[in-house]
């Protein structure tokens, strides 16, 4: 496996046997760590054994990864930011101001209602559709409303299903994957003000789980 942009493998270990096997896998999870990806809670030998769920959690995850990192690339570079879903986060906030009925914590249950896309989409396109419209609606039509919106005036495929984000917690890399794709496509100013407000989030919100939880 290679990764790009990190740490190579060192040569796999010859041998057919379930050790062998183990190690491999193991200095490949070692390296994607070191490359901050989320293992998605997997180790050498779920994928030995087989577990295909975790281990194509693990792909995606990989894949999400270098995405996310690739487009926000030069934003991140210019804030010296390693985190790319912190500053994603920051983005999302930034676009979001404003807007007493939209306080976007994670990237999970903030987007359930369908609020914070519209609230992105209308921050670059106010005067394409009535905010005060997009309230009335309910959370599936918000949603169908973005999406729609999305694909037809910024050619964004519609990689989410309505009824998929209306849920108690939606999967949070899908979210990721769609809210990377409007920030390829708008503009995408971050500034270290942005930053430092989702590194000052109340703490019972932990960002980078995906939804918040209580510490208390």
């Amino acid at each position: 496996m290679f990764v790009r942009r990190g740490p190579t493998v060192h040569t796999k270990e010859r041998g057919s046997t379930r050790v062998h096997s183990l190690n491999n896998v193991n200095r490949v999870l070692q390296v994607l760590h070191q490359n901050n990806v989320d293992l998605v809670n997997i180790g050498g030998t779920d994928i030995v054994d087989g577990n295909h769920k975790l281990t194509l959690g693990l792909i995606w995850s990989i894949i999400l990864h270098w995405q996310v990192k690739d487009i926000m690339k030069d934003v991140m570079s210019s804030l010296q930011q390693t985190n790319s879903e912190k500053t994603l986060l920051s983005w999302v906030r930034n676009c979001t101001r404003g807007r007493s009925d939209v306080n976007v914590l994670n990237f999970t249950t903030s987007w359930t209602d369908g609020l914070a896309f519209n609230a992105i989409l209308h921050r670059f396109r106010p005067h394409a559709f009535r905010w005060d419209q997009i309230v009335t609606l309910s959370s599936v039509e918000r949603l169908e409303h973005a999406f729609n919106f999305a694909k037809d005036e910024l050619n964004i495929e519609k990689l989410l299903d309505p009824e998929d984000v209306a849920v108690q917690l939606p999967d949070k890399k899908s979210i990721l994957m769609y809210v990377t794709s409007l920030f390829a496509v708008l503009p995408n100013e971050v500034t270290m003000d942005d930053i430092r407000e989702v590194e000052t989030l109340p703490r019972k919100y932990k960002v980078d789980d995906g939804h918040p939880v209580s510490t208390q």
